[in-house]
């Protein structure tokens, strides 16, 4: 709740506490928080953490929350970063945010930026869930350029399930 009112005095405090566990664990609860309303400076704390699969999930957390409100930086800001898997992850997240929005755009950016395998696959499909909510056409036509695969099949799926919740809907 401190984050939420006063994130600079949380980050002084944080920096008088001895290093260790407790510090880290206390640093990531306190940027998860600030992730909602502040990703970047969420984003600046992770980046303190040493690097742990939990620091990893909490800047993919940030990524997706930066994204909702400033995709272009923050796709930009995650392509600089070194690791290839945390690469993959933080622009996937970022797509995801995107795809809602501008479903193209979310599409481009996990099949040109996104390495190949189970990252792209996941993210190509809850891209795929997010975009035929508003544009099912043209969610369905990108999912007819994919191999024919599993992803394939999974995305299929997820065109059928949104297509039967629209129709349900529209039902009532």
């Amino acid at each position: 709740a401190w984050a939420d009112q006063d994130l600079g005095g949380v980050t002084n405090w944080l920096a008088t506490l001895p290093e260790g566990a407790i510090c880290e664990a206390t640093m990531i609860d306190v940027a998860y928080e600030a992730a909602a309303l502040a990703p970047i400076a969420s984003l600046s704390l992770a980046a303190t953490l040493p690097q742990t699969e939990s620091r990893d999930d909490l800047l993919v957390h940030a990524m997706s929350q930066w994204a909702f409100t400033d995709s272009t930086q923050a796709i930009d800001w995650a392509k600089n970063i070194s690791s290839p898997d945390l690469r993959d992850r933080m622009l996937a997240a970022a797509a995801v945010s995107l795809a809602a929005r501008d479903g193209a755009a979310a599409a481009a950016l996990v099949g040109k930026s996104v390495r190949p395998g189970i990252v792209q696959d996941r993210a190509a499909v809850l891209v795929v869930q997010l975009w035929a909510q508003t544009s099912p056409q043209a969610a369905a036509n990108w999912v007819n350029l994919f191999p024919d695969s599993s992803v394939r099949s999974a995305a299929i799926k997820s065109l059928a399930v949104v297509r039967n919740q629209q129709l349900a809907s529209a039902g009532n």
